[in-house]
């Protein structure tokens, strides 16, 4: 009231707003007159004497009666009463007559009294401990409101159980069924799908419950003492290794721990990848664990490539045929009973910890770009650094392991799918039971509850591989195809013109002919099929335009849509809770289309400082530091293969040990590429600008990075392997820009008291567009730091890669690792770099073990000497006979140094 005659006041005589006395009568009649009622409506449109919610600014309206209702609000019965009543009223008296039948008398109570609970569902569950689903960074939600949640909130706190629930346990076993045992090792998921399917399919027969369980949850071991029948499916990681989060069941297991397993039937599916030396190991070691325990083969051990269902189905067929023979005993009435409703085989869900399945929400702090492009031949090379939190953990990581980054497909490659299908993307379809676990971003950034369904389009987006399908797809299109197409593909492989054309014109007998075709070559057929010409999945759809799928059918037929691992190129001395990794970009034509890579992109092109990327650690123990700091190590890293180098030259430097992964946060850790800085200029003025550009455009404190994938999946490097070469000695170039390729950069680590010699071969295109670190690699050498063996392949007209520098330096490779005890290391592709690398070292132990006089634990004994001596007079070739025995030493020298741990490859198929 006072306002408004001071406003009346000011604007009808000039006064001020200091003083009301000189307002005539007339005007406080009219301001208070029109005061009341508009003072009253705020008041009932702010909620003050509302009885149908809480206003969120008035604390006193959360404290609690005696009759256990909130301040302020009435009964259920008497807003009922009120609400009948107000209609007989005047609506001056309406809010009025609603504050005098309410007892306001507010009383202070227990803080928790006033926290938000939610009812159960059902007035069964009323007395059993429910799970909170409180938001955390949402104080709303911990307040105690009168009346139910809105229909959102409670959808969103389904969706949240749900997901904590996970997938409902599957149905007791009947009294005379038997109980099988059937266990997983995976690391992409394959494993555990032909798992699932061995599951049903003991289902169906009727005799067996099958037990499914996975080995991750059981890294101390399993008491098989009451178990009967063991079927196992594991693949094998990397460069012969377990899957990495079953790996320690896996090793329990082959150490022998399981005990005596006299009374247990097993039979064993080996997955792996014959592009890779140790192929089926991990299954092939498990096998041979069971047997060594006593345990009893029922059907032989099936090795699968790839994912070979053919040979898989004919595998768990005699799993089956092989149980079928067995007299196993049934579960019985008093053990069905008990294990109704399959309480006794899963047990309640744990919470899950940051990792593959739950990845973290990491903060992007940087993308850098590393490399000079000057034309689209050009290699394009990011550096991102992410910060995954204090508290995570994960910062406590060790160098040698990998960044695993979920990047989501484009939406230009999704949105190009959903047009062939012809739907508009809004559809609900089930999440696949694989998908991760969206937790909420920190600091309540978005980031939604998982349900039961999402929008295709969203699935498409997050959960599907778009690339490779597997074969059912190809199954699907041949049914679907129209009535009498089939009986027309013979036919059409006869005809005139490219058959994949006319297909994809709409020739129906085309379109069988090559379905025919890709269906009867099987699994090499179809790796053909898409590995040489790049194709997607909508581009297989427009092949076979007249045979239509439904969306279910489609998603059943798309693979999982994989994370894909980078190695850290950053120690976790650097900085508290970040992590670095380089990502080279994939790009290339296939049909006639621009394709990029899904992660390589997402991270150099769509990602910016302050977005979300989901991340996990990917621990990789069979890549290490040697404990002792003073042993000198042998690096061979070549493009992107650079990576883990990098975190190992820092970690010595910044004073690491090989399994220091932990920051105290204190001032001794130094942040990001300053921490680099600092390292690698011992304290020189030569690279004080770490994060600056280099006169050639490259930038310093670059983290170049590759993955080492279990199943063969490529995570490509920067340089492929047309990078791997070494050329020139960096101390030479830099000085004269001269071609001598024996002179190396630096001659020691005089200057680091305690780190044993770093050794390092780096070979990229060209120094002037991919010399990824070169400031920082230069600076190094020049303090002393490392040894560096660095060249160009694309500056001279021969091209000169890392084995012919490896084999240059002949000489100090054998002295450090013969004499000092050296760590060899090789790290990037795998299909020509890796065993390149490898046959050279091997020359270089060959020559020199079959030397006289050379004492080895791997030399030969007198006897086997004899016989070879024997067998080289007879041919009367003595240098041939010394080449022989030198190169059967060296064989085994290299397994020597790869069973002590001295000989370690971190590689990749590109």
């Amino acid at each position: 009231v006072n306002i408004i005659m001071r406003a009346m006041w000011r604007s009808g005589e000039g006064g001020t707003l200091g003083s009301i006395s000189g307002v005539p009568v007339w005007a406080k009649c009219c301001a208070i007159a029109c005061g009341a009622p508009l003072v009253a409506y705020a008041l009932l449109k702010n909620g003050v004497f509302s009885g149908s919610h809480l206003h969120p600014n008035d604390f006193d309206r959360f404290l609690v009666c005696e009759g256990e209702h909130p301040t302020g609000l009435p009964p259920p019965s008497a807003v009922k009463k009120k609400k009948k009543k107000s209609r007989s009223k005047g609506w001056w008296n309406w809010g009025l007559t609603k504050v005098a039948q309410q007892e306001r008398g507010k009383v202070s109570g227990p803080f928790e009294t006033f926290l938000k609970v939610e009812e159960p569902e059902h007035e069964d569950d009323s007395e059993e401990e429910e799970e909170d689903h409180r938001d955390p960074v949402d104080f709303n939600s911990f307040l105690k409101a009168a009346i139910p949640s809105s229909a959102g909130a409670s959808q969103a706190s389904q969706r949240r159980a749900q997901q904590q629930a996970g997938p409902a346990p599957p149905p007791g076993p009947k009294p005379d069924q038997a109980r099988v045992l059937v266990m997983y090792g995976t690391e992409f998921g394959f494993s555990k799908e032909i798992a699932e399917k061995l599951c049903a399919k003991l289902r169906d027969a009727g005799k067996y419950w099958p037990v499914l369980e996975d080995m991750a949850e059981h890294p101390g071991g399993y008491d098989f003492g009451h178990e009967q029948a063991l079927l196992i499916a594991c693949s094998t990681q990397g460069d012969g290794v377990p899957p990495t989060e079953p790996r320690d069941f896996c090793e329990w297991l082959m150490a022998g721990k399981a005990g005596a397993l006299s009374h247990l039937n097993f039979s064993v599916c080996a997955l792996g990848d014959k592009s890779y030396q140790h192929y089926c190991r991990c299954g092939k070691l498990l096998d041979a664990a069971l047997a060594s325990a006593g345990a009893t083969c029922i059907t032989p051990r099936q090795d699968v490539n790839k994912e070979d269902w053919a040979a898989v189905n004919a595998w768990m067929d005699a799993a089956v045929a092989g149980l079928n023979k067995l007299e196993l005993q049934p579960v019985g009435e008093e053990a069905a009973a008990a294990l109704s409703g399959g309480a006794a085989a899963h047990a309640e869900p744990k919470a899950k910890r940051w990792g593959k399945s739950r990845p973290y929400p990491a903060r992007v702090i940087t993308v850098e770009p590393l490399c000079n492009v000057a034309n689209k031949n050009d290699k394009v090379t990011v550096r991102v650094e992410v910060d995954v939190g204090i508290a995570s953990g994960l910062g406590n990581y060790t160098p040698g392991d990998a960044l695993g980054i979920y990047a989501p497909n484009s939406t230009e490659v999704v949105e190009e799918l959903l047009g062939v299908m012809g739907v508009d993307g809004k559809e609900p379809v089930p999440v696949p039971s694989w998908h991760y676990t969206e937790d909420p971003d920190e600091e309540g950034a978005a980031g939604s509850p998982q349900g039961t369904t999402m929008p295709v389009r969203e699935a498409l987006h997050k959960c599907y591989d778009l690339r490779v399908p597997k074969a059912e797809l190809f199954h699907a299109l041949w049914a679907a195809l129209p009535e009498g197409a089939q009986q027309k593909a013979e036919g059409a492989g006869q005809g005139s013109g490219n058959l994949e054309a006319r297909a994809s014109s709409g020739d129906e007998g085309a379109q069988a002919a090559v379905l025919a075709q890709l269906l009867a070559g099987g699994a090499a057929a179809l790796d053909t099929y898409f590995d040489y010409t790049g194709r997607h999945v909508s581009d297989v759809l427009r092949t076979f335009p007249s045979a239509r799928i439904s969306l279910s059918q489609l998603l059943g037929a798309l693979r999982a849509l994989q994370p894909r691992l980078y190695s850290i190129s950053s120690s976790p001395l650097e900085g508290a809770g970040r992590v670095q990794a380089t990502i080279a970009e994939v790009r290339y034509e296939a049909l006639g289309k621009p394709r990029a890579g899904v992660a390589s992109a997402h991270v150099s092109s769509c990602l910016k400082p302050g977005d979300r990327v989901r991340v996990y650690i990917h621990k990789n123990p069979d890549f290490r530091l040697p404990q002792d700091p003073s042993t000198p190590i042998i690096m061979v890293g070549p493009g992107t293969g650079l990576a883990p180098f990098r975190a190992f030259i820092l970690h010595r430097l910044l004073g690491g040990s090989a399994d220091d992964s932990s920051t105290d946060g204190g001032e001794s850790h130094v942040s990001g590429s300053n921490a680099s800085s600092a390292a690698l200029s011992g304290g020189s003025d030569t690279s004080s600008s770490a994060n600056g550009s280099t006169a050639n455009g490259i930038n310093g404190n670059s983290a170049h990075t590759g993955g080492a994938p279990a199943n063969g999946h490529a995570h490509h490097g920067a340089n492929g392997s047309t990078a791997n070469g070494v050329v020139n000695g960096v101390a030479s170039v830099a000085a004269n820009g001269s071609r001598d390729h024996g002179a190396p950069s630096g001659q020691g680590n005089g200057q680091y008291k305690g780190v044993g010699q770093m050794v390092l071969f780096f070979g990229c295109r060209r120094r002037d567009q991919d010399y990824l670190y070169g400031r920082d690699l230069d600076a190094w050498a020049a303090s002393g730091a490392i040894t560096l063996f660095n060249a160009f392949s694309r500056e001279q007209d021969a091209k000169v890669y890392v084995q012919d520098r490896l084999r240059a330096q002949a000489d100090l490779v054998w002295d450090l690792i013969h004499e000092q005890g050296a760590h060899f290391y090789v790290c990037g592709d795998a299909s020509s770099m890796a065993g390149a690398v490898e046959k050279e070292l091997l020359a270089i132990f060959a020559a020199r073990l079959a030397a006289p006089g050379t004492t080895t634990a791997a030399t030969t004994t007198p006897s086997k000497k004899a016989a070879k001596k024997k067998a080289a007079a007879a041919a009367k070739q003595a240098g041939e006979a010394a080449c022989f025995d030198g190169a059967a030493a060296a064989q085994r020298y290299l397994e020597g140094l790869s069973t002590s741990g001295r000989y370690q490859r971190d590689v990749w198929y590109t």
